[in-house]
C-alpha cells in the first residue's frame, strides 16, 4: 500500500507496482512484486526523487559514534542491511567507510541486482517476519539498519523481535518509517522498549523524497540494543 497521503505520485513515478499491496498481502505477493521490479527500480526511484539513503546513513554514522565511542573502528563494525534491496543503502555505508556488510532482501531478484554494487560480503534471501531468519546466529551483527522496508503491507511489528536478535547486546538497531506509518509499528516499539530490549539514541526526521508529490520526510530511529 502507498503512503496515504502520496498514493497518487507513488502510482505515477512506480507505475502502480506497490497498489495491490495491503496489510493482507502475503510474503509471495511481496516477492513477487520486488522480483519483477527489480531491474528497474534505481532507476525509478531517481525518477521519484528518491533521496534518504545518503542522509538516512549520516544519521546510522553518527548513532553508530554515540554507542561505540570510537571503541571498535568502521571497518570492524559487522552490519546487517536488512531490507537491502539493490544495495543503496550498502554504497552508501561504504563511502563511509563500513566494509563489513551483509544484505537480507525478501527478493532474490533484488539481491542480484545488489551485488553488482560491490558493497556487501554475503547475501541472504528470506523476509523479515518473527521467525529466525536461516543463516542468520544470535547476536551476529554489531549493528543493523533497514531503510524504506518497514511498511505495513511489507513486515509486521513482529520483526522487531527477529531485528533484535540479531544484534549483540549493546549493539544498534536503526530503521526508517514512513511519516504517515509511524503508528502502525509505534505499539511495538514502546512494548519492547518497556521491556527493556532496546534503549532509543535518537529519532528525528530525514530528507525522503525531493518531489512535491511525494513525502519529503520519513522518521529514523536508532536503538540501543539491551538483553540483560
Amino acid at each position: 500500500m502507498a503512503s496515504r497521503d502520496h498514493q497518487p505520485g507513488y502510482a505515477k513515478y512506480y507505475r502502480g507496482r506497490l497498489s495491490n499491496l495491503t496489510e493482507k498481502s502475503t510474503d509471495d505477493d511481496v516477492r513477487r512484486v520486488y522480483d519483477d521490479w527489480a531491474g528497474d527500480y534505481d532507476k525509478d526511484l531517481d525518477s521519484a526523487g528518491c533521496v534518504f539513503y545518503k542522509p538516512m546513513v549520516e544519521f546510522f554514522d553518527n548513532a553508530i559514534n554515540e554507542v561505540f565511542q570510537g571503541k571498535k573502528s568502521k571497518s570492524q563494525i559487522r552490519i546487517m542491511d536488512a531490507g537491502a534491496g539493490t544495495g543503496l543503502i550498502g554504497v552508501e555505508l561504504h563511502k563511509q567507510g563500513y566494509s563489513d556488510v551483509d544484505a537480507l532482501d525478501i527478493s532474490q531478484e533484488m539481491l542480484n541486482e545488489a551485488k553488482k554494487k560491490n558493497a556487501y560480503r554475503k547475501f541472504i534471501c528470506a523476509p523479515l517476519s518473527d521467525q529466525r531468519t536461516p543463516g542468520v546466529e544470535t547476536d551476529e551483527y554489531d549493528a543493523l539498519i533497514c531503510v524504506g522496508t518497514l511498511i505495513f503491507s511489507h513486515v509486521r511489528p513482529t520483526a522487531f523481535v527477529e531485528l533484535i536478535r540479531m544484534v549483540r547486546n549493546g549493539g544498534l538497531v536503526c530503521f526508517t518509517i514512513r511519516a504517515d506509518g509511524v503508528k502502525d509499528f509505534s505499539e511495538k516499539i514502546a512494548e519492547l522498549e518497556n521491556q527493556g530490549k532496546w534503549i532509543l539514541v535518537k529519532e528525528g526526521k530525514v530528507p525522503h523524497y525531493n518531489k512535491e508529490d511525494m513525502p519529503r520526510e520519513c522518521s529514523a530511529f536508532a536503538y540501543k540494543v539491551s538483553k540483560n
